[in-house]
């Protein structure tokens, strides 16, 4: 990168981006920490509240004392958990890569384009995954589920999406 500058007769100064070819604003460590912390707060409460969300469900279904509801809850939150969790933590690892490595170049721009990136990336996966749960009912009978909990699976599915 250097050697490319020098070779272009450009001069290399604090704050100077050779692959941009731009300046970056030199910023403080503590407009950066807080730039990226209200961009991530979202997704961790997020993620914080969905486990959450399954755990309480659990803890009241099993008072029902009904296998059928039961075994469609279970159902239903292991789809949701490979569906959705495991598609949303595998986009969101490999971001957490490309901004780390960012933050460490001090290319405080690139992580705010990683981090809308992977929001908009994150939206676009969740319509196919949405069409997905919304079908669980036909693909678990599918797959040989009992008819019960599949049934009701699918309206578990239908229920708690939006959240």
């Amino acid at each position: 990168m250097l050697s490319e500058a020098r070779k272009l007769g450009k001069s290399i100064e604090p704050g100077y981006n050779a692959d941009n070819k731009q300046m970056e604003k030199e910023l403080t460590m503590t407009e950066v920490l807080s730039t990226l912390t209200r961009r991530c707060i979202s997704g961790g409460i997020s993620y914080s509240l969905d486990n959450a969300f399954l755990f309480i469900n659990m803890l009241f279904i099993k008072n029902l004392n009904d296998s059928n509801i039961i075994a469609a809850c279970g159902l239903a939150n292991t789809v949701y958990v490979m569906v959705i969790g495991s598609l949303s933590i595998g986009i969101n690892g490999g971001n957490d890569t490309l901004v780390s490595q960012a933050f460490g170049r001090k290319q405080y721009k690139l992580c705010n384009d990683y981090l809308n990136v992977s929001r908009i990336i994150t939206f676009l996966a969740f319509i196919p995954q949405t069409f997905l749960c919304l079908s669980i009912g036909k693909i678990l009978l599918f797959l040989d589920q009992p008819v019960e909990p599949s049934k009701q699976a699918e309206l578990f599915m239908f229920i708690t999406l939006p959240s």
